[in-house]
């Protein structure tokens, strides 16, 4: 949940910073359909939440925070913007995991290629 909430903050002030320079987030205005303002609202409740330090035990502060963590548990930080549908169909069980040739992180993008080669000559010489 630590790094979710530092992920956040992360977001959070990359967006922050944008914003100070003058920018306007078109794209995330208009995915959100939020208006200047209402971002800026949000963004900051955002930062009250993330700030909490969770001392206010009363019943309302509880449940702001186990709604808080529930919606940091539902980002998906590693998404790629593939939209997924259940569809109607009969499917295999393995069927709807993802390809099972995922994305190398660029850190290990040399090691990757060279594996795929290595199992590429193997698979050539059978």
């Amino acid at each position: 949940m630590e790094n979710r909430k530092r992920a956040t903050e992360l977001a959070l002030k990359k967006l922050r910073e944008r914003l100070s320079r003058g920018e306007k987030p078109e794209d995330l205005l208009e995915n959100t359909q939020f208006t200047p303002e209402e971002l800026d609202r949000f963004l900051d409740r955002l930062e009250q939440r993330l700030a909490d330090p969770g001392t206010d035990q009363s019943p309302d502060s509880q449940a702001q925070r186990r709604q808080f963590e529930t919606l940091l548990r539902g980002i998906d930080y590693q998404s790629s913007g593939e939209r997924r549908d259940g569809g109607d169909q009969e499917r295999d069980a393995a069927q709807g995991f993802g390809s099972s040739n995922r994305p190398v992180p660029p850190e290990y993008r040399l090691e990757g290629e060279s594996f795929q080669r290595r199992l590429s000559e193997q698979g050539s010489k059978k």
